[in-house]
């Protein structure tokens, strides 16, 4: 019972008390939903790179790759990778990690036109 009432008077204060919030926190999630789309499309291009990239081109991928596998979380961090018949290798992580960027995306991008829609 104090938990609704603590979320409703929260949602009174966005309401009344600070005409901005809502607009404000639309902003932030939009702003967070451009960098997931962003992060995950940087992702998306290095694992079809990773997969078809071979010669010189492909030490420059290597330094690329591993400084993206050290921002993964431990237990996804060189999961799934498999040598594609072109020579390179498709990263399994890098593309679990931007279907994950992706849904995040939508998500805030949902909370975004949810709040600005709400102003009103």
């Amino acid at each position: 019972m104090a938990d609704e009432r603590h979320v409703s008077d929260a949602t009174r204060v966005l309401r009344r008390g600070r005409p901005g919030a809502f607009e404000a926190t639309a902003a932030l999630a939009r702003l967070l939903s451009l960098a997931c789309r962003l992060a995950a499309l940087a992702l998306t291009a290095l694992v079809v790179l990773s997969a078809v990239v071979t010669g010189a081109g492909r030490l420059t991928l290597v330094g690329y790759s591993g400084t993206v596998t050290s921002w993964l979380p431990d237990g996804l961090a060189g999961r799934f990778v498999f040598e594609t018949p072109l020579g390179g290798v498709l990263r399994g992580d890098f593309a679990l990690a931007a279907l994950a960027l992706f849904v995040t995306d939508w998500l805030l991008a949902r909370l975004a036109h949810a709040l600005r829609s709400r102003r009103g």
